[in-house]
């Protein structure tokens, strides 16, 4: 009786480690990947804008692996619609999206791309197209994108989050 006793407790031992384990290293899941946001684009850095101007975002993804990524995406009306934009405005609200007539019959086109082992692939969205910055204020904006290779704590490919970056929209 004595020995099966110490071998149930050392199963439970076995199992709660093993739970343990499992559960650590869900939390702990590396991108593949990070991205860094600025304002403005590579050859000119600027946060300030005028209203209604065009205002452009540069994205760097940079491969984190010792393998090389893909980081192809969608072209869809001049954006990258692999990548995802939270625009808020400085009360915290969604900003409004530009509409036009029959956006869904947008042209799209692929893009291939893969990121070479401590590479960086560097891509310029004009995100006036997608949101309106019609209206002076702050604006904070983040870009976020899939992870194909690393899935989360549901069995989703992760989403990667840049930094948040502030623009003015001046009048």
């Amino acid at each position: 009786m004595r020995a099966k006793n110490l071998v149930f407790k050392n199963l439970i031992l076995i199992c709660t480690l093993a739970l343990a384990a499992s559960v650590s290293l869900a939390q702990n899941v590396t991108p593949t990947f990070t991205l860094t946001l600025s304002a403005g684009l590579r050859d000119k850095s600027i946060s300030e804008f005028k209203a209604g101007s065009t205002v452009w975002i540069t994205i760097v993804q940079t491969n984190s692996t010792n393998h090389i990524i893909d980081c192809s995406g969608q072209s869809r009306n001049g954006i990258d619609v692999a990548y995802l934009f939270d625009v808020q405005d400085e009360d915290g609200k969604q900003a409004e999206k530009v509409i036009r007539p029959h956006m869904e019959l947008d042209a799209g086109s692929p893009i291939f791309c893969n990121i070479l082992v401590g590479s960086s692939q560097l891509v310029e969205e004009q995100i006036s197209r997608v949101y309106k910055f019609d209206r002076p204020g702050k604006y904070t904006i983040q870009v976020s994108r899939f992870d194909p290779e690393i899935e989360d704590e549901e069995g989703h490919p992760l989403k990667v989050l840049s930094n948040t970056i502030t623009i003015l929209v001046t009048g």
